[in-house]
């Protein structure tokens, strides 16, 4: 049965000078009519809604239906003409016709010419309402024109209510059809939401392989029941850092009975990024928020931070968008929050939290975390078999290394952290026997000593460290003062064995003396000895915080800002703090200092606590020296006993007299540091000296500085100060020699290659004065400065010997090994690593930094980088560190042998031993350099194919050569034959017909060629018919770069000197190690293309000898005493100690190779394509 609605809707008819009408509905203005009456043109309107309305849905169609009593409303109206010049005034009105429709004691007003309606409510002027709205929309959309061209009226208005028959089909359809329409709609918004949710989101997977989760399972049941039922409710992870939140929610998604409602991941930045303009955060976020409300999902956010990275109100106010949806229960939000920004964030956004059900997550304890470890190690066992996994005795160190060091993470999060870096580290790492290693207590101390610059000895309890060793390495670098020295070393041996008080820093030293005896060399020696870098020295000048905010900004810090002690701390637990001059800082410090020292830790204002138990504190103060002028040893033959503790007991007791006692006592060790005797005033002005001698401007000429004791004596006696100290001593080095020196090499710059300047003081003569060729050639008795009442004399001369010319030349050549290493470390390969390796750094400190995280989520960029993966970045930095650590112990060797060699010139002793000191380290400097530069080439494989040109020998010398390097370099290798036939006999599983034999193994290689060597005869024979060719596949460290300069064609001089040289052709065939059949087959040719198919690994024709000697080979063995390879091209020439040292030298030539184009900014290694 049809049924037909009988409707009347409300036409507006406009009429124009001459009979133009136009008709249309007031409910859509865009569907008009135009008839040269009214009543055609309403017939035409009728039959057209008759038949377009009947498409509607019910709503649409019930916006036709208006009451009766609407009628039409001309008003006169002035409308300004912002378009106009100001001396055109507008006085005539305009009449604008309305359409009046009452609603109970309302009324709408639509404006017709301006397409808006006006709301008149009960009791206001219908005409004064409606104009000022239509002045006020008119200003604001301001007017051009052609647009109030278009509002000028029709000659006149009218209503129609015409009868419209709508047939709306059959009443028994109609169910139906509408319920098949909303699944339709429904199937159409479903499809759209889910497109839009993995627009800002990932839907996170249902029955995944989870690792498992151990005393989590109340948590895990909890978030499961929350989630699962029928009202909507948001649930909230809280904990801190690392406690295992993220597990909960893995397990909760590996579960098979768990709900199968999806989760989708998403984040604050994700929802805002892309929208920058008004209202379109808004928009994006009402959008996801009903999509989610629509699918019924759970929104997901590992960090509700980033919904209150904003300030209220503003753009990024994410909370204040997403409350209503949360209050309202319409749709469910999960998250993760630490309770330090729960507490922050709940204070501005109260509302938001109401909503949200807490489940906390507490930190397990260490013996949970074992059991944690022991059941991923199982379950990495039986699941990721090719993976390193933990043996069992590496479970317990890694726990109780991550409890005692790590405070701030909480476990089992900093342990698990620990292993899965452990494991990326030793991804690519093969144990011996070419199963994946396991993950042993040395491997956990080793990445734990690395992550942290804790030296082993200090981390395991078996590595003994010897008093008498820490005071010698002490006594190295400072001068002096034994006795500081071995205080501190007691200290450290109680550091060691553990005896130190627990719940404290290290150790708390106050160093107390005059300036410049030591005191900061001893702290900057303390860091290098225990962190292998005076970058691990925390310090502050206190001179500096004198005044009360200052003293908060070095303690306390702001709501905002952590204060600069507990910042640089918690960036880097394990360090030497520092605080210089420690008696100048307000009384404010002290009382915060007391907490330090005696409790090991300090909470600044933002809440956040700093430990110190991984510290050391030294605090310096020069109390008392003002007062006391205690002698510095000249003029006395020695220091008196009695003398030395008096001045110890004066700093003691003036400590006592400054600082309170509540803070002495919390100071491990009080340390005097005495004034320098005679003797070691002169230690440390020959110290200063050997630094003068090592300047580029005497080193680069070949300089030879020389002083006599009297001068280097008398120097130290005019320019140490008892106020001062050895600071003053090293300015008068600057002003009485140096810049004197500076004048003298000036005047003779062109003559300076190898010279001689003597250093006399007074009337002194030179020990060779009297001797032929002993006088100075250069000006000598050049006058100085006046030191201690007579003046410094400076002697310029040739070395009159051939041994002093020897020995300047030796000591040249270091020098000039040192300036050649030094200047490699300036190239762009090594500038790179060392870049990249501060990039890591920085990145993995700030990786877990809650503000840094938000940053990052802010940032595009970052974000298209994704999540900061913290065991790749450990993997990355441990090689790129190693690589960087070996060049820098080579270039130290280097720098020390010229020192030793400096010495022995200035002692007139024998520097040969130092030049091949200086040039052993030299060679290993350049092998750590080649493998920096080539481990940035991909790849450990190659494939290479060999062919002698002219005489079968030369494949046999080559592989010979070869087989005792890659021996050496632990090279996997495999050889085919060209047109070797399979063996049955040796097991050859190997189809018949490839151009290339079976793979052979190294064992099978090397009894083949000595059994060719037994008989030379027979030998020849076989290397012509069966050793034509051969595809040598090699795999190891760094196999593909090396290997890539060894290609071309290579001459071998004949042993008969009569005879011409012998060729061999080396080719590059594949960056892959292992070649099957498939890839060795040879391509079948086709009947429609003219030539045959081209084919890698073909072994071409060779040629003829006299062709070749036209050639410039890439190498060129010579013979003779000493053997000696040759490469032309390069202009290079090597003497080798026999054929088989060529691959011992190899990185040496792969140097050589590379060192021109490194330095000129170019990459010297060719990629595989240009091959």
């Amino acid at each position: 049965m049809a049924l037909t609605l009988e409707l009347r809707p409300l036409i507006v008819v406009r009429e124009y000078t001459g009979g133009v009408v136009y008709a249309f509905p007031l409910a859509a203005p865009g569907l008009v009519t135009r008839a040269r009456s009214a009543e055609a043109a309403i017939e035409r309107l009728t039959k057209f809604l008759s038949k377009s309305l009947a498409k509607l849905p019910a709503d649409a169609l019930a916006e036709y239906v208006y009451p009766e009593d609407a009628s039409v409303l001309d008003l006169p109206v002035i409308l300004p003409r912002s378009d106009l010049p100001r001396r055109v005034k507008i006085e005539r009105e305009m009449v604008l016709p309305c359409v009046v429709v009452p609603d109970d004691d309302a009324r709408w007003v639509h404006v017709l010419p301006l397409g808006h309606m006006v709301l008149v409510r009960p009791g206001e002027s219908l005409e004064r309402r409606v104009r000022d709205e239509i002045l006020r929309v008119a200003s604001a959309r301001t007017l051009v024109a052609s647009e109030y061209k278009e509002m000028l009226p029709a000659d006149r208005h009218a209503l129609a209510r015409p009868e419209v028959a709508v047939e709306r089909g059959n009443l028994e359809d109609l169910g139906a059809r509408s319920a098949k329409r909303r699944a339709k709609e429904r199937a159409r918004a479903e499809k759209a939401a889910k497109k839009l949710l993995d627009k800002v989101g990932r839907a996170l997977s249902r029955g995944a392989d989870a690792t498992p989760i151990i005393a989590r399972e109340r948590e895990v049941r909890s978030l499961g029941a929350l989630l699962a039922g029928d009202e909507r409710l948001s649930v909230m992870l809280v904990g801190d850092e690392m406690t295992g939140k993220t597990a909960i929610i893995d397990a909760l998604l590996s579960r098979p009975g768990a709900s199968a409602r999806p989760i989708y991941a998403t984040s604050g930045a994700q929802l805002v990024a892309g929208q920058s303009g008004f209202g379109q955060l808004e928009e994006r976020l009402d959008a996801v928020l009903k999509a989610a409300e629509l699918l019924d999902v759970v929104l997901y956010f590992d960090d509700f931070g980033d919904l209150f990275a904003g300030h209220s109100g503003g753009i990024e106010d994410l909370a204040s968008i997403m409350r209503p949806y949360l209050v309202e229960g319409r749709v469910r939000v999960l998250g993760e929050l630490t309770p330090e920004l729960v507490e922050q964030h709940e204070k501005r956004h109260v509302g938001f939290f109401a909503c949200l059900h807490r489940i906390p997550v507490k930190a397990l304890d260490a013996a949970t975390t074992r059991a944690l470890l022991e059941a991923r190690a199982q379950h990495a066992r039986a699941h990721e078999p090719t993976r390193p996994t933990l043996a069992d005795d590496a479970i317990e160190p890694l726990v109780s290394l991550s409890e005692r060091y790590l405070r701030y993470q909480a476990f089992p999060g900093k342990a698990v952290r620990l292993y899965e870096e452990l494991r990326a580290t030793l991804e690519a790492e093969l144990a011996a026997g070419g199963e994946r290693r396991s993950i042993d207590a040395r491997h956990v101390y080793a990445a734990f000593s690395t992550r942290s610059g804790i030296p082993m000895f200090l981390l395991r309890e078996e590595r003994r460290m010897k008093y008498d060793s820490v005071v010698e390495f002490f006594r190295r670098h400072v001068i002096g003062q034994d006795e500081a020295i071995r205080r501190v070393a007691e200290t450290l041996c109680a550091v060691k064995s553990g005896l130190q008080p627990p719940g404290k820093p290290l150790a708390n030293f106050l160093f107390v003396g005059p300036t410049g005896v030591g005191k900061t060399e001893v702290a900057k020696t303390l860091a290098r000895f225990l962190f292998s870098g005076a970058d691990r020295l925390v310090r502050f000048d206190m001179s500096e915080y004198m005044d009360p905010l200052a003293a908060e900004r070095l303690i306390r810090g702001t709501q905002r800002d952590e204060g600069e002690l507990t910042r640089r701390v918690r960036q880097q637990p394990f360090c030497v703090v520092l605080l210089d001059e420690i008696e100048k800082a307000h009384p404010a410090v002290f009382d915060l200092l007391l907490q330090v020292c005696g409790e090991g830790r300090l909470t600044d204002a933002r809440g956040r606590t700093t430990h110190f138990e991984n510290a050391i504190i030294i605090m310096t103060s020069n109390l008392g020296a003002a007062h006391r002028r205690p002698r510095s040893g000249f003029g006395l033959a020695a220091r008196a006993v009695d003398d030395q503790r008096a001045e110890q007991q004066h700093y003691l007791e003036r400590v006592d007299a400054h600082f309170r006692p509540e803070f002495v006592n919390r100071i491990d060790r009080v340390i005097p540091f005495r004034s320098l005797t005679r003797a070691e005033i002169r230690d440390v002005a020959g110290v200063a000296l050997a630094r003068i001698r090592e300047r580029a401007g005497l080193l680069n000429r070949g300089v030879t500085l020389r002083l006599s004791a009297r001068a280097l004596e008398g120097l130290a006696a005019a320019g140490y100060s008892d106020a001062y100290g050895a600071r003053a001593l090293r300015r008068h080095l600057e002003d009485t020699l140096v810049a004197p020196l500076a004048g003298r090499l000036s005047r003779h710059a062109n003559e300076l290659e190898n010279a001689t300047v003597r250093v006399f003081l007074g009337d002194e003569q030179p020990a060779d004065a009297g001797e032929p060729g002993g006088a100075s050639v250069l000006g000598g008795a050049l006058g100085g400065a006046d030191v201690c009442g007579e003046p410094l004399r400076f002697d310029l001369s040739r070395p009159p010997s051939g041994e002093q010319r020897q020995s300047t030349h030796l000591l040249a050549r270091v020098a000039q090994l040192r300036r050649m290493a030094a200047s490699t470390m300036r190239w762009a390969p090594i500038v790179e690593m060392q870049e990249r390796v501060d990039y890591l750094v920085a990145e993995m400190a700030t990786a877990h930094d809650p503000e840094r995280r938000a940053a990052r989520a802010h940032d595009e960029s970052a974000r298209a980088r994704g999540p900061v993966d913290i065991a790749r970045m450990t993997a990355e930095h441990a090689r790129l560190r190693e690589l960087l650590t070996g060049l820098r112990e080579e270039l130290e060797a280097i720098e020390g042998a010229e020192d030793l060699a400096l010495i022995a010139l200035h002692e007139g002793e024998d520097s040969e031993p130092y030049r091949a000191e200086a040039q052993a380290a030299y060679e290993r400097f350049e092998k750590a350099y080649v493998r920096a530069v080539l481990g940035q080439v991909g790849g450990a494989g190659a494939a290479l194919i060999l062919q002698p040109q002219d005489d079968p020998w030369t494949l046999h010398r080559w592989l010979e050569m070869f087989l005792e390097g890659a021996a050496r370099r632990d090279w996997q290798l495999r050889l085919h034959l060209w047109e070797q036939a399979p063996d049955p006999a040796l097991g050859d599983d190997w189809p018949e017909g490839l151009p290339w034999g079976p793979p052979r193994e190294r064992p099978w290689i090397e009894q083949q060629l000595a059994r060719i060597s037994e008989d030379p005869k027979a030998g020849e024979k076989t290397l012509a018919t069966e050793w034509r060719g051969a595809l040598l596949c090699v795999h190891g460290d760094h196999a593909s770069a090396l290997l890539r300069f060894e290609l071309g064609l290579q001459r071998f001089d004949n042993a008969k000197k009569d005879e011409p040289p012998a060729h061999l052709l080396i080719r590059w065939a594949a960056g892959r190690y292992a070649l099957g059949p498939d890839e060795l087959r040879r391509p079948p040719a086709s009947t429609e293309e003219r030539e045959a198919p081209s084919y890698a690994y073909e072994l071409p024709d060779r040629s003829p000898r006299d062709q070749l000697l036209k050639l410039e080979p890439t190498r060129h063995f010579r013979e003779g005493r000493p053997p000696s390879v040759a490469l032309p091209s390069a202009n290079l020439y090597f003497n080798l100690y026999d054929e088989y040292d060529y691959w011992d030298r190899y990185e040496h030539i792969v140097f050589a190779l590379i060192a021109d184009p490194l330095a000129a900014g170019d990459d010297p290694i060719p990629e595989e394509d240009e091959l």
